[in-house]
């Protein structure tokens, strides 16, 4: 009987490994809506088999929740530090996007958040950043926040279904221009 050539995945550790499926998730979210994404596409591209997802993350939700969590002061940051929500043709906001789009995926799946903040970190970067940016009061720069926020939930639940007249980067400009004719 003749033997199949099998190429054998290189021994890791349980850290290598965790490390190289966490990565390969991260990566794969920044394209790919969770739903379209399985265990088996993320443990091809770590070259680490899928089982481990599941014994190492306590599955995709587990997996994926990690990558939420590890995201929300990278995209805090990528807000604080742009000069606008438009930057980097709009990286921001699809940064932003990307991150609501997991969010409501591990909401319906079973993942809990202690607050708002907690599950949209990006809201409370995106208050600082207007308070700072328009002089905007605390409560004025937070309903602020919530209306962007609202735009981009929309934009995030709505996009796959339905063509939207307006980008959610044209929204979000018109309601800084708005922003800043009354600071004017």
């Amino acid at each position: 009987m003749a033997r199949k050539n099998v190429v054998k995945r290189p021994r890791r550790t349980r850290e290598e490994g965790k490390q190289l499926l966490f990565e390969a998730a991260q990566k794969l979210l920044q394209t790919t809506p969770p739903d379209d994404l399985g265990i088996r596409d993320i443990g091809a591209l770590a070259d680490v088999h899928h089982r481990f997802v599941a014994e190492w993350f306590g599955g995709k939700v587990g997996l994926f929740r990690a990558v939420h969590d590890a995201r929300t002061q990278q995209i805090s940051d990528l807000i604080l530090t742009s000069s606008n929500f438009g930057d980097q043709g709009g990286k921001v906001l699809e940064s932003i996007r990307h991150e609501i789009v997991l969010v409501n995926w591990l909401i319906q799946n079973g993942s809990h958040f202690d607050d708002l903040k907690d599950a949209f970190p990006a809201l409370h970067a995106a208050k600082s950043f207007l308070a700072q940016a328009f002089s905007l009061s605390d409560e004025d720069a937070d309903k602020s926040a919530h209306i962007i926020g609202s735009i981009v939930v929309a934009d995030a639940t709505l996009q796959p279904h339905l063509k939207m007249k307006y980008s959610s980067i044209d929204l979000i400009m018109n309601h800084v221009q708005a922003l800043n004719s009354v600071k004017k």
